[in-house]
C-alpha cells in the first residue's frame, strides 16, 4: 500500500485556517487561498479539495486558480458549493474543461446526522428527485465526458447510490465515498466499500472516535487511525479491489454528529435492508460503550485542534506512505 504523494487535502478540514480566503472571494485573485494551497504543498499534499464557488465569486477566476496550482506543483479536486444545484453544476462543468477535471464532487441534500425524517416525505421521492435533476443536464455531461460524484453526505447510504447510479447510468455519476459518514446511515464503513466499489469516483479519508449519547451515539472528530473507521483495513481493500481513485484527507466537522438510532422511526426512512441496519445500529453501539473505558485518552485526542489533528493524522499515516 502506498500513499505517498496520493493525498488531497480537503480544505473542510481546516475551517479556521480557511476563514480569510473565504472573505476573500469577491476578489479575482485570492492571495489567502493561494496561501492555503501553498500550505497544503508544504504538508506533500498532491493536491487539495473544495468547492470552487467558496473561494471564487465568479468562473473567470479559474485562471488564477490554475496558476496558483501550477505554481505550487498542486492537483485540484473539484466540488459543487449547493445540493445538486443544476445553475451552479452548469457553471462547474464548464471550470472543468479548463482544469482538465474528469468528475465533479456533489451533495444531493443538507441533511446530516441521517435526520431523514426533516424531507417530511417518504425517501423514495428524494430519490426519485435526485434522478430527475441530474437526467436533465446528462446530455451536458456526456458533451463535456465528466461525471459526478454524489458523496454519502450522513443522508444517502449505499443502497440509495447505488439506486441512483442504475437509474442515471455510471457513465453519469459515481460515488464520493466518505469513510466515516458510512456510520450515520448504520453501515460499517468495509462493508459500504464492498457494496460500492465499482462505482467509486473519490475517497473522503475521515475517521470518528464513536461514543453513546443520549439518542444513541455520537461521531467525534479525530485524527485519521485514531478513530473506528478501520482506515488501515479500507486502504486495504481498495488496493485488493483496484479502485483507482483520488484519495482525500478530511477531518471530522468539530461539532460532534449524534445519530438518532433510538428514535423508533429512525429506521422507517431507509428503503432497505432495515433489519441489518437495526443490528449494525447495534453494533456500533456496542463499539461506543467499549470506548468508555478509554475515555480520558479518547478526550484528549477529540479535544485536538485542526491544525495538531491534522498533523497528527499525517504522522499515523507516515508508515503507509
Amino acid at each position: 500500500m502506498k500513499l505517498k504523494n496520493s493525498l488531497y487535502l480537503n480544505f473542510s478540514s481546516i475551517p479556521e485556517l480557511t476563514k480569510k480566503a473565504r472573505k476573500q472571494k469577491e476578489f479575482n485573485k485570492n492571495i489567502e487561498l493561494n496561501n492555503l494551497i501553498k500550505f497544503a504543498a508544504s504538508k506533500n499534499f498532491k493536491g487539495i479539495e473544495f468547492p470552487y464557488f467558496r473561494f471564487f465569486k465568479h468562473s473567470s477566476s479559474v485562471t488564477n486558480l490554475i496558476n496558483i496550482l501550477k505554481q505550487n506543483n498542486q492537483e485540484y479536486i473539484l466540488d459543487c458549493e449547493k445540493q445538486i444545484s443544476q445553475k451552479e453544476l452548469i457553471k462547474l462543468i464548464n471550470i472543468s474543461k479548463m482544469l482538465k477535471i474528469k468528475f465533479i464532487r456533489i451533495k444531493c441534500s443538507n441533511i446530516l446526522s441521517c435526520e431523514r425524517h426533516k424531507f417530511q416525505k417518504n425517501w423514495k421521492y428524494k430519490i426519485n428527485s435526485i434522478v430527475k435533476k441530474i437526467n436533465t443536464i446528462k446530455p451536458l455531461l456526456k458533451k463535456n465526458n465528466i461525471k459526478l460524484a454524489i458523496e454519502n453526505h450522513q443522508d444517502l447510504d449505499s443502497n440509495d447510490l447505488i439506486n441512483i447510479i442504475k437509474q442515471v447510468g455510471k457513465n453519469y455519476v459515481g460515488i464520493n465515498f466518505d469513510i466515516g459518514n458510512a456510520f450515520a446511515t448504520c453501515e460499517i464503513p468495509s462493508s459500504f466499500l464492498k457494496k460500492t466499489k465499482n462505482y467509486i469516483l473519490n475517497i473522503h479519508l475521515k475517521d470518528y472516535i464513536i461514543l453513546p449519547s443520549a439518542k444513541g451515539f455520537s461521531l467525534n472528530r479525530c485524527s485519521i487511525m485514531d478513530g473506528d473507521s478501520k482506515i488501515f483495513k479500507i486502504l486495504k481493500l481498495k488496493e485488493k479491489y483496484k479502485i483507482k481513485s483520488n484519495i482525500s484527507l478530511e477531518l471530522g466537522a468539530r461539532s460532534p454528529r449524534e445519530i438518532n438510532v433510538k428514535s423508533k422511526k429512525f429506521f422507517d426512512f431507509f428503503l432497505k435492508e432495515k433489519k441489518i441496519k437495526f443490528k449494525n445500529a447495534q453494533f456500533i453501539m456496542n463499539m461506543a460503550k467499549e470506548n468508555l473505558k478509554k475515555i480520558n485518552k479518547l478526550k484528549k485526542l477529540i479535544s485536538l485542534n485542526e491544525i495538531n489533528m491534522l498533523n497528527k493524522s499525517l504522522k499515523n499515516l507516515n508508515p503507509y506512505k
